[in-house]
């Protein structure tokens, strides 16, 4: 039930939607959870924002009076979120109360503006309402409140700004990865000439890979490499970037 509530829980932390339509979740996510898994880290200066899609289970198994039942997941909704680094980082949902049903695809929004005062590691916490049923226990609901930790870096800032006009900012998702992940966020244009590598932790080029571009997204084929935590990097003359990468 835990893992039911930590795939809401990130879900929602990254998320800021407006009453228009601020993000769109990502409807062709296989299985539950949440994408990406990983925050990139606040630049001292510069606008935060980031979008993450979730897909709710639907269906999950529970411990009842000592036995184990199958439940469904009637809907789950972030109540409250903690320890952000000031009330100028808001999140929204595409839902107008960060509520969805079981099986169905969300998408939020985090924004803010860190500043020097920020400089730190944020064990931000999320608290998870869920309402659930059980097929074998008809007209009984369960309530249930969850909470999780996730970690949100905002690291020392740019020596200047050439130093941060010269950074490629962009997010990977879904991460953790299997066979592919999708790069979102870089600027599609004829002067753009985006080579991107994966490294290992030391620095050490694993593979180069010519990724396949629709429209403002690139689809990278991670088929041939191994699991493990990864660093991707990208590099458009004489601007780069970089984002850890999980391979499952």
């Amino acid at each position: 039930m835990k893992k039911i509530l930590l795939l809401v829980l990130l879900t929602i932390f990254n998320f800021a939607v407006g009453k228009s339509q601020i993000c769109t979740p990502d409807s062709t996510m296989k299985g539950t959870g949440i994408s990406p898994t990983v925050l990139p880290d606040g630049i001292i200066g510069q606008a935060y924002a980031v979008t993450v899609s979730l897909r709710v289970p639907k269906d999950s198994t529970i411990v009842y009076a000592g036995s184990t039942i199958p439940i469904t997941v009637d809907s789950a909704r972030v109540i409250y979120i903690s320890n952000l680094p000031d009330t100028s980082f808001k999140y929204s949902c595409n839902s107008p109360t960060c509520t969805w049903a079981g099986g169905s695809f969300g998408c939020a929004r985090l924004t803010g503006m860190p500043k020097s005062t920020h400089k730190n590691t944020y064990a931000v916490k999320v608290f998870v309402n869920s309402w659930l049923s059980s097929p074998s226990l008809p007209g009984t609901q369960f309530e249930r409140i969850d909470s999780s930790t996730i970690d949100f870096k905002i690291p020392g800032g740019v020596n200047s700004v050439g130093e941060l006009n010269s950074k490629l900012f962009f997010i990977a998702s879904p991460n953790p990865a299997n066979d592919r992940v999708f790069v979102y966020g870089l600027e599609i244009n004829l002067n753009a000439n985006y080579s991107m590598e994966l490294t290992d932790v030391a620095g050490k080029t694993i593979q180069n890979f010519e990724p396949k571009a629709f429209g403002d997204i690139f689809e990278i084929n991670l088929s041939d490499v191994s699991k493990g935590i990864y660093f991707l990097r990208i590099s458009d003359n004489d601007k780069s970037g970089y984002q850890k990468l999980v391979i499952e």
